[in-house]
């Protein structure tokens, strides 16, 4: 076994301690619960027992209760604050096209979408020509929509 040069050892939550002669770690670990472990399994290659791979390999092999990780609150908030922005502005411009496609002047097919999933989906299929091509984006700003209500609904 290769040799190690982190001083302290994994420990592992258990119901006894490994003690050994005059050993104050196993006797104050223990009273938490935790018994001595072999510090680095045979499986641990070389290069996962340096700085921080070294870190996370032991948090990894042992699943530490005294792990701390930063959420970067601020961060989150402000990237969900971004995402409602970008969803309220897709939402206006779903808005507006609805309104023109809901018009007396629109075509018939366009003013069909309010009340047929199938006819607005087959929209984006049937693009056509002249004053019909427009009225397929509808079926896209709601896919984009879709994308971005993803997105913002993977935060708690």
């Amino acid at each position: 076994m290769a040799s190690n040069s982190i001083s302290s050892a994994p420990y592992e939550h258990s119901g006894h301690v490994e003690q050994g002669p005059n050993d104050k770690k196993s006797t104050w670990l223990g009273s938490l619960g935790m018994k001595l472990r072999e510090p680095w399994p045979s499986q641990v290659q070389d290069f996962q027992r340096i700085g921080y791979r070294g870190v996370a390999t032991q948090m990894g092999l042992h699943r530490s209760p005294f792990a701390i990780f930063r959420r970067f609150g601020d961060l989150n908030m402000l990237n969900l604050m971004s995402l409602q922005a970008e969803l309220m502005d897709l939402s206006d411009d779903f808005r507006e096209i609805c309104k023109e496609d809901d018009e007396e002047i629109a075509p018939l097919a366009a003013r069909k979408y309010a009340y047929s999933f199938r006819d607005l989906r087959d929209s984006a299929t049937k693009q056509g020509t002249g004053t019909e091509q427009v009225h397929f984006h509808q079926w896209q700003r709601l896919q984009e929509l879709r994308q971005k209500l993803k997105e913002y609904s993977k935060f708690p």
